[in-house]
């Protein structure tokens, strides 16, 4: 699994100011939706096998995953004029932000490793068929953490309750 964290910085010396300045921030990211959101967390997954035939039918006897997770947080820096450290109640809620964020990333490496249980237990009669089961499989992985990304976003409120 690759990480990546991308920031954009924000400013302010009390929760509300720097609430706003997230609110307003041109570079507060965009889900794919285009809906502006004060963090985001995206996934790529991209798997690789190599089949065999055998007495059980066709299978996959190597299987790599390669799973890519990047989150956009803001980052509070010190303006000259202000604090040089940020408001106890920012460090709280960013907390929080970075816990709903990583909620969203243990989706991706869940539905990756049943992906990879689901392709390692793929036994295809004929080898010619077995790219296209998986890929089914990696298909429905994808449609999965699309759903459960969303379930999750409305039983937290997008990280504003938790569960």
């Amino acid at each position: 699994m690759r990480e990546r964290y991308t920031c954009y910085d924000v400013t302010g010396s009390t929760l509300e100011e720097i609430q706003a300045n997230v609110r307003s921030n041109p570079s507060r990211p965009l889900d794919k939706k285009g809906v502006a959101f004060d963090a985001t967390t995206g996934a790529q997954v991209e798997f690789t096998w190599i089949t065999a035939a055998g007495g059980d039918g066709c299978r996959a006897t190597q299987i790599t995953a390669s799973l890519w997770v990047e989150q956009i947080y803001p980052r509070w820096v010190a303006s000259p004029s202000g604090p040089q450290s940020p408001p106890q109640e920012w460090t709280a809620s960013f907390v929080a932000l970075r816990m709903h964020e990583d909620g969203h990333k243990q989706i991706a490496i869940d539905t990756t490793k049943d992906a990879f249980g689901r392709i390692s237990a793929l036994r295809i009669p004929d080898c010619a068929d077995f790219d296209s089961s998986a890929r089914t499989v990696v298909d429905d992985a994808k449609a999965i953490r699309i759903q459960k990304n969303e379930e999750y976003d409305i039983a937290t409120n997008h990280g504003v309750s938790t569960t």
